[in-house]
């Protein structure tokens, strides 16, 4: 897949189907657009070209800072799979938001992009003050020379599929709901970094990950995970949390990986989220919290069929 970050640096020499949006966390309605314009590319003959932005619209518009469901490799990778052709990301500036709706298809489309089919959702908009629209796409369509299929919502439980329904969904705790919308499990991903080993000492060691600080962690609370590592798949217990019983003083994201042996600091760790179990509480004591835990990886081997490996784990908390 041929990758561009910028409009100076692109150079397509052949004619696309070019379909738009912010495809963050390729969601089951991204994949319907991704699907439809793969599908014109094979019919037509056309290369794939998927446009989307490094930041969300949001961030420039409005100076609200939105935390991503897909970081850039992941997204990458997952529209790569789907079969696109070629991947532009461009800086959502001054430069893209200040372009009037015909410019924009202009100068972008059909210009830089060599569209001659457009795919977008029914709800798109584009151009400054987002004036342009679905039926702006169709009327210059054919002074342009492309045709332009628009795809309809996908509808879960009658809501439509958006990236920030699924964020509500973990900002709630219900990775589930989201993992139904996504297509696939909720995870994030980071590298292993050393904890204050606090977990080994009850009992119950962890691993502890630095995650990519535009990724969005879901809710507080123990999950049921799986975890990847090495390419293998463990059963997880994840609390996302302040360790209230502890200290109670930052977020982490800290797995206890059931039966796991090996030492895996700087290592990369990718935590599936599958359900969760509980709130995180604030015990009496440091047994009471034990129990609890105990508690919870009888309920996680009970619900899921684990690779465990036993021994005892060399990193993490």
């Amino acid at each position: 897949m041929e990758i561009y970050s910028s409009l100076d640096e692109i150079t397509i020499n052949e004619d696309t189907v070019v379909t738009i949006g912010n495809f963050d966390g390729v969601h089951l309605g991204h994949q319907s657009l991704i699907k439809k314009a793969v599908d014109v590319q094979e019919k037509r003959g056309l290369k794939s070209l998927l446009l989307t932005f490094e930041n969300h619209p949001s961030d420039f518009l409005k100076g609200k800072h939105v935390r991503f469901l897909t970081i850039k490799p992941e997204k990458l990778r997952l529209i790569e799979d789907m079969g696109i052709n070629i991947f532009v990301s461009l800086p959502f500036d001054e430069r893209i938001s200040g372009l009037e709706p015909e410019m924009f298809i202009k100068n972008v489309l059909i210009e830089k992009l060599r569209a001659k089919a457009v795919v977008v959702g029914y709800d798109f908009r584009f151009g400054k003050n987002r004036a342009g629209d679905i039926h702006r796409l169709e009327r210059l369509s054919k002074d342009y020379g492309y045709s332009l299929d628009v795809i309809e919502p996908i509808l879960r439980n009658g809501q439509k599929i958006s990236s920030s329904l699924i964020r509500r969904m973990l900002s709630e705790g219900n990775v589930k709901e989201a993992g139904i919308m996504l297509g696939r499990e909720y995870d994030v991903s980071g590298t292993i970094v050393h904890g204050r080993k606090l977990g080994r000492q009850i009992g119950f060691p962890t691993i502890n990950i630095h995650a990519d600080e535009s990724a969005l962690i879901p809710k507080t609370g123990v999950y049921y995970t799986k975890v990847i590592m090495d390419g293998k798949e463990y059963c997880g217990a994840t609390n996302v949390g302040y360790n209230p019983t502890i200290d109670g003083s930052r977020l982490s994201v800290e797995t206890h990986v059931i039966g796991f042996c090996g030492d895996v600091y700087g290592k990369t760790a990718r935590i599936i989220f599958l359900d969760r179990l509980r709130n995180e509480i604030k015990f009496n004591s440091i047994e009471e919290l034990k129990k609890q835990l105990q508690n919870d990886v009888q309920n996680i081997k009970k619900l899921f069929t684990c690779k465990i490996q036993y021994g005892t784990i060399q990193s993490g908390n």
